[in-house]
């Protein structure tokens, strides 16, 4: 029977073992290749029971496919596939796609529970824009038939495009996720306003405190029915992780991304992991997948028995290398127990551990396996290790000194060096000494590289964030705003007349006010008499400049008579507004120097 969120999250709450859901894990990559049982056996270690491997391409979701077969129930954990064609590899999208993805999920309709991840991306440029949108709008139709969940994948600049793309579909799709959501708090409100069938699915890109500010802003405005998590490995490795040997991200560190996301929202690790494996369990209908058909079941069985041979043969490969080990440690104490043997001169027993007891050496048989080749200083006679010694302690005739190499400095002619007199000069590549600069061949000229492809221009609604004077309904813009026109609009209102206590000073130095009526100061008291205006002096020109005849000046008093008042300055021009300490009734340190007008009546002080 059908279960609802909230039953299934009080019956995995009950549970003392924690059960977890990786709605996107990039298993099919070649990261994953040579240990893929490793990883998902980690993954059920640290709690991940299901996994949803995606499907980028006709063929990669048959690879996807494949490996939902051979991990179908690995060591308790299932594997799903999804199927679909990325928006980076929609240029392989041709006619009879779909025909050749939709068999291929009725085939497999045991192990594939999503479409996707489909949506449009245009910041990469690899597949063109009109086939993003064609195999985007195949795969909503695909999903309406076949009644499967659908994954989005989208970006910034192509948020708005998707989400209409979704309105004009979103009654034919039984749900949406939208995967690896990174976006703003304007973005989620704009998915959330299509309705409850939408999802978020959530990365390690929480725990990037460098790139998570506008998503820390979104995660409280998602509500907990509707958030999933997901570890988008190998890519996305939270932050928060513990070093290891390896950079990639696996299924196993989906925790990380549980703990970032309790501790933004300040909940319980335990209840955040709860609510997003029960709406992962009801977004696929994990618990309701029907039975796999008798082909189905073949191949299945075929798959997991190729993985039990492998991973056999795996641990054979492991017990004999480590046999081989053990067998050549022996083989090197054996040797190092006949050197001593030979350095003492004789086979007893009693020689032996007293020539032991004067080199302070330990039983052969209790040192660590030996390298090949001799230690040089048990050779010279003042090897400190003993059995800890790495290289073998046998007596070996020294090498002879290698003869010194001819120079030029022992007056070799210069045919040493460079050939012979009418031979060709060998170049520095080949092995050789230089030739000389003037034999030398010349340096090949670089190819130009080609033009770059123009950028196309930026669409309406193509920065993929809502336009907030849209919201405030004050955008001039119109249809040409590079912000989306999408969501409820509040109208902001104008502050009321007067709000700000204070004279308005136009009103005040008796000048007109641009706003009349609608001007947030106080239009009341006395006016004051603005002084005429003085025309202004003719600015003075340098008749001397740009001629080139410019008379240098005479600076030879400029020490004597720095302190003297300049003469021939004009006075300033006083200022047409009322002094504000004069207004406000307190005194003007100024004084009768003050720029301001001080005309208007002095205001009782507070």
């Amino acid at each position: 029977s059908t279960q609802s969120t909230w039953e299934l999250f009080l019956l995995l709450r009950t549970l003392s073992k924690r059960m977890l859901v990786d709605v996107c894990a990039n298993l099919t990559k070649k990261q994953f290749t040579h240990d893929l049982p490793k990883v998902v056996s980690e993954a059920v270690v640290a709690g991940v029971t299901r996994i949803i491997v995606p499907g980028s391409s006709l063929k990669n979701s048959a690879h996807a496919i494949q490996i939902a077969r051979q991990y179908s129930d690995h060591d308790g954990c299932k594997v799903f596939a999804t199927v679909g064609v990325h928006p980076d590899e929609a240029k392989s999208f041709q006619s009879d796609t779909f025909q050749k993805l939709e068999e291929l999920i009725v085939q497999n309709r045991d192990v594939v529970v999503a479409i996707g991840p489909c949506g449009l991306d245009f910041s990469k440029h690899l597949s063109p824009q009109d086939v993003q949108r064609q195999a985007f709008d195949c795969q909503l139709n695909l999903a309406s038939k076949l009644n499967l969940p659908v994954m989005i994948h989208c970006c910034g600049p192509t948020t708005s495009e998707c989400i209409s793309f979704i309105q004009r579909n979103i009654e034919r799709v039984p749900a949406v996720c939208v995967h690896g959501f990174t976006g703003s708090g304007s973005e989620a409100r704009a998915w959330m306003h299509l309705g409850p069938k939408i999802f978020f699915g959530i990365t390690g890109w929480v725990t990037d405190e460098k790139r998570n500010i506008s998503l820390l802003e979104a995660l409280p405005l998602i509500p907990r029915d509707r958030l999933m998590v997901e570890t988008a490995s190998p890519d996305y490795r939270p932050k928060n992780a513990a070093a290891s040997s390896h950079h990639r991200n696996e299924p196993g560190m989906l925790n990380y991304v549980i703990r970032a996301i309790s501790a933004a929202l300040s909940q319980v690790e335990n209840e955040v992991a709860h609510y997003a494996t029960a709406n992962s369990m009801n977004f696929f209908k994990l618990n309701e997948r029907p039975q796999p058909t008798p082909a189905a079941r073949a191949e299945q069985d075929k798959l997991r028995a190729e993985l039990r041979t492998r991973l056999h043969r795996e641990a054979e490969i492991r017990e004999n290398a480590e046999k081989a080990k053990r067998e050549q440690a022996v083989k090197v104490q054996s040797e190092v127990l006949r050197g001593h043997q030979k350095q003492a001169g004789t086979s007893t027993a009693e020689q032996l551990a007293a020539l032991q007891q004067k080199a302070q050496l330990s039983p052969v048989v209790s040192g660590p396996p030996r390298a090949p080749g001799p230690c040089k200083f048990f050779l010279q006679g003042h090897c400190n290790r003993g059995t800890e010694c790495p290289r073998s302690h046998e007596h070996r005739p020294p090498r002879s000194p290698r003869s010194p190499r001819p120079s030029k400095r022992d007056g070799e002619p210069q045919a040493a060096f460079f050939g012979a007199a009418g031979a060709p000069a060998r170049n520095s590549n080949s092995g050789g000494a230089p030739a000389p600069r003037g034999q030398r061949e010349p340096r090949q000229p670089r190819e130009p590289r080609p033009p770059r492809e123009p950028r196309p221009p930026r669409e309406p609604g193509s920065s993929g964030q809502v336009c907030k004077r849209y919201l405030e309904a004050r955008c001039k813009r119109g249809d040409a705003c590079r912000d989306m026109h999408v969501g409820t609009v509040v109208p902001v209102e104008p502050p009321a007349p007067g709000s700000s206590g204070k004279v308005c000073q136009f009103y005040a130095a008796g000048k007109k006010c641009n706003f009349a009526e609608r001007c947030r100061d106080l239009h009341t008291g006395p006016q004051a008499t603005p002084p005429p205006e003085q025309p202004r002096e003719p600015r003075r020109r340098n008749k001397n400049r740009g001629t080139g005849t410019q008379q240098p000046q005479d600076r030879s008093n400029n020490n004597n008579n720095s302190t003297a008042p300049n003469t021939n300055s004009a006075p300033r021009r006083p200022s047409t507004r009322v002094c504000q300490f004069f207004a406000a009734g307190q005194p003007c340190k100024f004084g009768n120097d003050c720029r301001h007008l001080p005309s208007a009546p002095l205001a009782p002080p507070n």
